[in-house]
């Protein structure tokens, strides 16, 4: 006959028995382990006898359970369209996002009352390049020669209005004060002169040359004089000229009246003393508003003496 295991769990049948012998034999072993299985079992659970355990067990489970039961969503066949998956630090919940759920991001997150500053610096170039409607009405604009209707521009630095049209209606403003030597204020004109020409001379049209040269008093032909060069040019360059207005010239005015008159001693010069000498012709140029400053407003009238 065969004989049990160390511990007699297992019986371990003998060569030469019988089959139903040996059956019996191993039937009971089985049986044998079967019941000392259970009885460890039994122990086990003896020794957490502490229900504190199980209870705590049992609330654990039962509340991550019960967090669960809120995103049944995610694994639905069709779920909600652009719902998220949110979790509040207590519980899971599956709803749509709104921007109070990314408020804790700060600027990490543009926000619908934040302003374009939380976006890193963009050129005009960059925000030309996103924008497909820039020139129009109540748009913006980044054209190089836009359609403005009814601008209030201000009052501008600088700017060339060769191509205005219309009636002008408003006033001319000019500044007599003139802060600076050389400094003018006034209608202004562009020619070319027939010599070497500084800044403060007055000039007459020559023309048979077709040109602005130096004004003299002492000969019909060298009068009148109707611009005042504003630039040193030389003969046959285009200089600025002041065709009316104030000019202040330090070192070329030194006026002790109001009346000044076209020179007759010194080509280019003006006087507040008319000449006198026979053949000269008499000019009114200006008003000296001061020492150095003449109101240019040439009369085209001459007396000769």
């Amino acid at each position: 006959m065969g004989a049990y295991t160390t511990n007699n769990y297992f019986y371990k049948p003998a060569l030469g028995a019988t089959g139903e012998t040996e059956m019996g034999y191993f039937d009971a072993a089985l049986d044998a382990v079967d019941l000392v299985i259970k009885a460890n079992l039994d122990a086990k659970h003896n020794q957490n006898a502490d229900t504190d355990l199980d209870a705590t067990f049992e609330a654990t489970f039962m509340k991550k359970a019960d967090s669960l039961s809120d995103i049944s969503n995610v694994g639905a066949d069709t779920p909600t369209d652009k719902y998220a998956l949110m979790a509040d630090g207590d519980s899971w919940e599956s709803r749509a996002l709104v921007e109070a759920d990314i408020s804790d991001l700060g600027t990490a997150a543009a926000m619908v009352a934040d302003k374009l500053s939380v976006f890193a610096a963009t050129t005009s170039a960059e925000l030309a390049g996103v924008m497909s409607d820039e020139t129009g009405t109540g748009k913006a604009v980044f054209a190089t020669s836009p359609t403005l209707v009814t601008p209030l521009l201000g009052t501008p630095t600088s700017g060339v209005v060769t191509n205005l049209t219309g009636v002008f209606s408003g006033n001319l403003s000019m500044d007599h004060t003139l802060g600076s030597d050389e400094d003018y204020s006034g209608i202004t004109d562009s020619a070319p002169v027939g010599e070497t020409v500084a800044i403060g001379d007055l000039l007459y049209y020559d023309w048979t040359d077709v040109e602005w040269k130096k004004a003299k008093a002492d000969a019909i032909g060298t009068t009148p004089a109707m611009r005042i060069a504003l630039e040193v040019k030389d003969n046959g360059e285009t200089c600025l000229m002041l065709v009316e207005g104030y000019i202040r010239d330090d070192s070329a005015f030194d006026f002790g009246a109001a009346r000044v008159y076209l020179n007759d001693d010194t080509a280019g010069t003006c006087d507040d003393t008319a000449p006198a000498e026979s053949g000269d012709q008499i000019q009114l140029v200006g008003i000296a508003v001061s020492a150095d400053i003449l109101w240019f407003n040439p009369s085209i009238d001459i007396g000769e003496i």
